[in-house]
């Protein structure tokens, strides 16, 4: 799992001024609220003092959160204001403070930045590249969110391998045409590459009876783009077909921990804009997200190697091994969380997520930061 990078934490409509969401990523709990101006706000949950669960106080209504232990305040940047036991007029010591991250909205989902990086070195969250979301007028849209017990990185993979589908899927894979298209992959401004392919399309007996409809006996090939980023181990899959008919996929995954997965999903079509077809969407989405986690389930080893050479990846999976560059790359900058480190040390000690507050002021915090596998 990696540090410095954008999660999608939870849905906007998830995070209000009235009760604390608890979230977790990376293995750590956060929690989220709104101040009474509507901005979002992500903590460290673990409180300083004796390490009482933040989310589970209130919110006092001027944008601070009390933790549900000892009443220990903390304001929106992570800074405690008032340690009821001691009184009002008590002096707060200095290493009373949390982690306090930073906080974007897009595409009605909540990014949070878990790392110190400052904010020009950040990997950029590819907010302009889904803009279909927000054309109400040509495009509908259906959202899904689900948890799903497998690596978060090898499930990314996945979703970039092209050559899966003919085996995997079966409402749009043909096992009589797998072959791979080879086009050269595009580096993308988000970490990541894209690759445009043209593929033959499912056979009319595989699709839905409304798309047929849409459709003529005779089709052209499909054009399948894809887009991988970084931030949000997200990605972009744009689907045309025949007569211009475009289904396009934006999804984040958010690793719960090594295991476990909470994977974020749009889909805008400009067809079919009835919202009597959003159901049929859904399910189809459902349908091939359940193969998908089915297969990569039982996928050997359960995280993404460490080596090129541990694998043998052939040229049709451009993408994932470009993923796995990235990845080796961060890996190697420091950027993974030391796991079985945090697991045996964080018995007797909690460690957190460095937030950019400890860059700027690295003394007087009683939570270490994470361990990682290579230094910082």
């Amino acid at each position: 799992m990696l540090i410095n990078n954008w999660y999608v934490a939870a849905k906007s409509q998830q995070v209000n001024r009235e009760k604390p969401l608890i979230v977790r990523m990376l293995g750590q709990n956060f929690v989220l609220y709104r101040t009474p101006e509507g901005e979002a706000v992500c903590l460290a949950n673990t409180c300083c003092h004796r390490g009482g669960s933040i989310g589970r106080g209130e919110l006092d209504g001027a944008g601070c959160i009390g933790c549900g232990y000892h009443g220990w305040k903390f304001n929106p940047q992570g800074r405690c204001v008032e340690i009821p036991s001691l009184g009002k007029d008590a002096k707060i010591p200095r290493r009373a403070r949390v982690d306090s991250y930073p906080v974007e909205e897009h595409f009605d989902w909540v990014w949070v930045f878990l790392g110190d990086l400052e904010e020009n070195d950040r990997p950029r969250i590819p907010a302009t590249e889904f803009p279909e979301y927000h054309d109400k007028e040509n495009w509908r849209v259906v959202s899904m969110e689900f948890d799903a017990d497998v690596n978060w990185a090898r499930g990314h993979e996945n979703s970039l391998d092209s050559a899966h589908p003919a085996f995997v899927h079966a409402s749009f894979g043909r096992r009589s045409a797998p072959e791979v298209q080879i086009v050269p992959l595009v580096p993308n401004a988000f970490m990541g590459h894209n690759a445009t392919r043209q593929r033959v399309p499912p056979k009319r007996s595989q699709i839905s009876a409304d798309i047929a409809k849409l459709v003529s006996e005779k089709r052209g090939k499909t054009t399948a783009s894809t887009d991988s980023y970084l931030a949000g181990i997200s990605h972009r899959i744009d689907i045309t077909r025949e007569g211009n008919i475009r289904q396009v996929t934006i999804s984040a995954r958010t690793p719960v921990d090594p295991y476990n997965t909470r994977v974020f999903a749009h889909q805008a079509r400009n067809y079919l804009l009835e919202e009597e077809h959003d159901e049929a969407r859904r399910e189809g989405i459902r349908r091939a997200y359940k193969e998908d986690l089915d297969v990569v389930a039982t996928v050997e080893p359960k995280f993404v190697p460490r080596s090129m050479a541990h694998q043998l990846l052939v040229e049709a999976d451009q993408m994932e091994t470009a993923f796995r560059k990235v990845l080796i790359e961060k890996v190697k900058q420091g950027w993974e969380i030391d796991f079985d480190r945090l697991q045996d040390e964080g018995r007797f000690r909690h460690y957190s997520i460095p937030s950019p507050a400890r860059r700027k002021d690295p003394k007087n915090w009683v939570h270490p930061v994470v361990p990682t596998t290579f230094p910082r």
